[in-house]
């Protein structure tokens, strides 16, 4: 399965995420993430786990990310999967989230 995720930070940027054969608990995550916006709407741990899913490689070893990490071993494991458009497909499901400024 391939999905795509789209995640903006509004009003600056969109980032597009290639996520091959994602876990069934990745997907509830996705799923409870989708169309919500960390500033925007109510925060929940999906939102969470996204951003740190998300979380530039270089903060992995960071002490105060590790200490306050909710979810240690989901840090940053989705970082490199970033792709740029046009996006091949098939693509299987597509969700959209983000975080607003």
């Amino acid at each position: 399965m391939k999905v795509l995720l789209i995640y903006q930070t509004v009003p600056e940027d969109t980032k597009f995420y290639l996520i091959k054969d994602p876990t069934e608990e990745q997907l509830r995550m996705l799923k409870e993430a989708n169309n919500k916006f960390v500033n925007s709407d109510e925060l929940n741990d999906a939102m969470i786990y996204l951003s740190e899913a998300l979380m530039p490689i270089k903060y992995k070893r960071d002490r105060d990310v590790l200490e306050q990490s909710i979810f240690k071993d989901s840090l940053c494991i989705w970082t490199d999967k970033e792709v740029k458009a046009p996006i091949e497909g098939p693509i299987d499901k597509v969700f959209i989230s983000g975080f607003v400024l």
